[in-house]
């Protein structure tokens, strides 16, 4: 993308996001690259992705949005991939208290996103969970808690749970937390939480439901 990330280094979030509200963004190029990167997918794993969405949830910004629905009906045909919409009702947002100028600036372009998705026919979350700041102020079986009030079915709840190496705090500022929510995902108060609550994990189903 000469144009949009010169030398292979890609603009920083807020750059990217002025860009696309004001309409300068190359989209050719946007959509040249998520082809190639659906391309790469394919080459590596053999089969295309099951999921898409975007680092910072910039697949749902104006312009690139577009590119990633024509791609997911033009690549997929019938079966769809499933798209992170990133919105959740407001006044679930408030009860669950955190976060939530995050959460709401996150969702901002999301109900647009899974509007235009939808009328495409593709496949996408219903409900949306899991923003923070990953400071830690808070114990993370505290927040998940929060998170997983008034989830509707086929609801997502954002979390990042992995092993941290030097690679990793090379290329991403979100490193011991990581560590943090894995843990707490292969603990017993994981489990008993989702008993409490009478959550299952599943794979997504499609439900069409109102858009909030």
């Amino acid at each position: 993308m000469p144009s949009l990330a010169p030398n292979g280094t890609l603009p920083p979030v807020a750059a990217l996001m002025k860009a696309a509200i004001t309409h300068r963004l190359p989209l050719h190029e946007v959509s040249d690259e998520l082809n190639c990167q659906i391309d790469t997918f394919v080459e590596v794993m053999g089969q295309l992705p099951d999921f898409i969405d975007g680092h910072h949830h910039v697949h749902q910004l104006p312009g690139i949005r577009d590119q990633v629905i024509e791609a997911a009906k033009s690549r997929f045909g019938a079966s769809s991939p499933w798209l992170r919409a990133c919105n959740e009702r407001p006044n679930v947002i408030l009860k669950r208290a955190v976060s939530i100028g995050r959460a709401l600036a996150i969702g901002w372009y999301g109900a647009a996103f899974r509007r235009r998705a939808w009328n495409a026919d593709l496949r996408v979350n219903i409900g949306f969970s899991g923003v923070y700041d990953f400071s830690n102020c808070i114990p993370y079986y505290t927040l998940f808690d929060r998170f997983t009030d008034h989830l509707l079915p086929g609801a997502l709840v954002m979390c990042h749970p992995g092993r941290v190496d030097d690679e990793l705090r090379a290329l991403d500022s979100l490193t011991d937390q990581r560590e943090i929510e894995l843990e707490y995902f292969l603990s017993p108060l994981f489990a008993a939480l989702l008993e409490q609550k009478n959550l299952r994990l599943g794979r997504l189903e499609h439900a069409a439901q109102s858009i909030t």
